[in-house]
């Protein structure tokens, strides 16, 4: 039936676009008058705001989450689709084998697997309340049968029914992607066997254990299988791209002696990849039990930042590294047996089935040690993955969220992140009262030795983890002293992640600023920071590209006046900047010159890729001049810099085709694609429905410095420098006024591709602008535009 649907929509749309129009039309949700919801215990009421903003108002808990899933699937049921597949491993069932290698490896890591351990272990009420949100997810679809999002038609897919694991194994690998460390850990081996301990020491600013890995191969493996151990090690770099992640977010807090206010208030940005639709979901749920508000992901109940009627949360990756691989050595004669500290055990395999659109069902086998499941293998060595995200804890992850929705008091939030045991991140907290305080939490390994930045020999004792982390080891503070926190303060975190420093030190140091001036912070000032662009290498650039140029006569006039522009440029990188085009070239342009003699060009774009604290180590070169690392055909770093500002300005011309510096604006290079999973199938998929699933490209200001942290890709097609992550959501909150609350994501609230709310936002996401979300009844009813009855009768 539905590959019919789908061929009548096809032709439909290439033949008569009016009513393919009207097609897609009919999928759009409902919002204004009444439908049936016999499964309530009393009618709910949801009210829309003028951005498609979901206000649900009802007598129950149940009812309260029944009503959220009912809601959020009729907005984004394709993008929960995509999700759930995702993180199950069944994307192939949708979208065809050029997904199976994704698959495999999210099947080998197991979210299917861990959400059913973790659900098990859910306590009931929580249970009862995940089960609502799917029955009302179910009791959607039931009712709009036939009026499925297009894409299901042109796919001829049903989404099928929606299940608890759904929700969890969706949170689940959104945590793992927040945390995924394994790579940088493989790279970091790889660039370890390549220039040695002291130079990568340098590079990643860690302590490397000399040649740790080859002296146990060398040791262990007979002469005929040291090259199948590092055959097994070489296959990590094949594995299908990472999840679309970013280098963690930013939220700070001020308590309320130096607002102006005099409330706690509360800054968060949350970074991941561009999407269409947005990766964020808005919406308030009221009930005599609670009233929370803030943002969630679609297909997880609750809400994951925002407030309640006593406090305000957000939260922080702390890219703690909770993954570390192992190398296990397995029985040549017995490939049931691997070798473990304590012995011979046997692995545990299982048997994966996996969908494939137009296609059989793929078994896809999955081989599990003590330490995780087995990444790559050959005959006698293996890799596995440990990952503390796969332990199923006392208490699961959806019971600490629970907890935190509903705290009233710091006692009561910090009492529920002392149980949480998700992937391991800073919470940030405000009250009523306008106290502030901060709260690492999760579970973080303890290691024998090194720190988790390389491979371990399975085998061997000192190589297991020893425990979790004790919760009253994690950083804390509740009233801290100087009134302000800020998440990933290097003077605070440094010990425990790998984020980049410079945007936690803009925010400080610009809070400090205004501290020692004696004026009070107001949530204008937090939106102000929110789209900073200040470029943090700025200064050091200026400086040394000027000392260099006079020491050296240039007798390029385009390159006069490119230092020209730049010594005159304030820092801020904002898109219509030229200075922040130059800039940004030179500091990859001096990168790359460093690194790929000593690494290769694949492995120089894969650490600039993957290492979020590459221009840390840029700042370390160009301000200290180490000669181990200065290119063996220049001789001096003056030349050096001089040559490679030439080379950043050829970049230039060559992308924009003109010596013309009003072509060069940052913009121009530095776009935004929001990427839909449909793009994948194939360009029929894309060209059927045209224009209706494209949003144009925008271009940005920024980068991964900056406050307004939109990355940098290192590709030359078709924009030089292509934005694809930064901040998919921001929230703004003052607790002395219940009606101060913001937000603003990049796109709107809808995935409905005729939706009035499908884009609406990207102008003052653009533009950083803060955008109402109403708490009071009475500032509602200011912003209400639609309302929808669910009838229980």
């Amino acid at each position: 039936m539905f590959r019919i649907l789908a061929l009548v929509l096809l032709l439909t749309l290439l033949g008569v676009p009016t009513f393919g129009w009207w097609l897609a039309q009919r999928s759009l949700p409902v919002m204004d008058g009444i439908v049936s919801a016999p499964q309530l215990s009393r009618s709910a009421m949801v009210k829309f705001d003028e951005r498609g903003i979901p206000y649900i108002e009802a007598s129950s808990s149940h009812d309260i989450f029944f009503t959220q899933g009912y809601i959020t699937a009729s907005e984004r049921m394709f993008q929960m689709d995509v999700l759930r597949r995702t993180a199950l491993g069944e994307l192939s069932g949708l979208l065809g084998s050029s997904s199976l290698a994704e698959d495999k490896l999210n099947r080998t890591i197991g979210f299917n697997r861990i959400a059913k351990e973790e659900w098990k272990k859910t306590s009931k009420k929580t249970r009862a309340d995940i089960q609502a949100y799917c029955d009302g997810v179910n009791a959607y679809l039931t009712a709009n049968q036939g009026k499925v999002s297009p894409e299901f038609l042109l796919l001829g897919s049903d989404p099928g029914k929606w299940n608890p694991t759904d929700s969890i194994a969706i949170l689940k690998y959104n945590q793992y992607a927040l945390e995924e460390s394994w790579r940088l850990d493989d790279l970091k081996q790889r660039a370890l066997d390549k220039i040695g301990d002291q130079l990568a020491g340098t590079l990643f600013n860690q302590t490397f254990l000399k040649d740790l890995i080859g002296e146990q191969v060398d040791s262990q493996h007979k002469p005929g299988q040291q090259a199948d151990a590092h055959k097994a090690i070489s296959q990590l770099s094949n594995f299908p791209n990472a999840p679309q992640s970013a280098w963690g977010s930013n939220a700070w807090a001020v308590a309320g002696p130096f607002s102006d206010s005099k409330g706690a208030l509360l800054a968060c940005d949350k970074h991941s990849g561009f999407t269409a639709p947005d990766e964020w979901f808005i919406c308030s749920l009221a009930s005599g039990e609670m009233h929370i508000a803030g943002a969630t992901i679609p297909g997880v109940p609750g809400i994951l930042i925002g407030r309640n009627a006593d406090i305000g949360w957000s939260s922080v990756a702390l890219k703690a590294d909770t993954q570390d691989l192992f190398l296990e050595q397995f029985a040549a004669q017995f490939p049931g047996k691997y070798h473990s500290p304590t012995g011979w055990e046997n692995v545990t395999e299982l048997k994966e089935e996996i969908p494939v659109r137009f296609g059989k069902p793929l078994i896809h086998k999955v081989l599990v040690t003590k330490h995780g499941p087995i990444l790559s293998k050959t005959e006698t060595t293996g890799v596995a993955l440990a990952w503390t995200g796969a332990d199923v804890g006392t208490t699961p992850v959806f019971d600490s969220i629970w907890a935190i929705n509903q705290a009233k008091t710091w006692q009561e939030f910090n009492a529920a992140l002392s149980h949480y045991a998700g992937s391991a991140q800073t919470f940030l907290f405000v009250d009523k009262l306008g106290n502030i305080g901060y709260q690492c939490a999760g579970n973080i390994p303890v290691r024998a030795v090194n720190n988790g930045n390389q491979l371990m020999p399975g085998w061997q004792p000192n190589s297991e983890w020893r425990g979790r982390a004790a919760f009253a080891s994690l950083p804390a503070a509740f009233k801290p002293a100087a009134n302000y926190v800020v998440a990933d303060s290097p003077t605070v975190f440094s010990s425990y992640n790998f984020n980049n420093p410079f945007r936690a030190m803009r925010v400080e140091g610009a809070l400090e600023s205004l501290k020692k001036s004696n004026q009070k912070v107001g949530l204008p000032d937090m939106a102000y920071l929110q789209g900073d662009q200040l470029a943090h290498l700025a200064p050091l650039v200026k400086k040394e590209v000027r000392q260099a140029s006079t020491r050296t006569e240039i007798i390029d006039k385009l390159q006069l006046s490119a230092i020209n522009t730049i010594d005159k440029w304030n820092g801020q990188m904002t898109p219509d900047s030229v200075a922040a085009s130059i800039y940004e070239s030179f500091i990859i342009t001096f990168a790359k010159r460093i690194l790929e003699p000593k690494l290769g060009t694949e492995m120089t774009l894969e650490y600039m890729k993957r290492y979020p604290r590459w221009s840390v180590f840029v700042e370390q070169v160009l301000s200290q001049k180490p000669k181990e690392w200065l290119p063996p055909e220049e001789r001096t770093y003056e030349t050096f810099i001089l040559t490679t500002f030439g080379a950043s300005i050829k970049n230039l011309t060559v992308a924009s085709k003109a010596e013309d510096q009003k072509q060069w604006q940052w913009q121009n290079f530095h776009k935004i694609r929001f990427e839909s999973r449909l793009d994948e199938v194939s360009s029929w998929v894309s060209s059927t429905l045209g224009t209706l699933l494209e949003i144009q490209p925008v271009g940005v200001g920024g980068d991964a410095d900056t406050v307004n942290a939109c990355n940098v890709d290192f590709q030359v097609e078709p924009w030089l420098f292509k934005c694809s992550s930064g901040p998919t959501v921001r929230l703004l909150i003052d607790m002395a006024d219940p009606d101060q609350f913001f937000e603003s994501i990049p796109l709107g609230q809808s995935g409905h591709i005729l939706s009035s709310y499908r884009s609406d936002q990207l102008k003052s996401w653009m533009e950083a602008k803060p955008l109402p979300v109403a708490f009071s009844t009475a500032q509602l009813d200011k912003q209400q535009e639609h309302k929808l009855i669910l009838n229980n009768e």
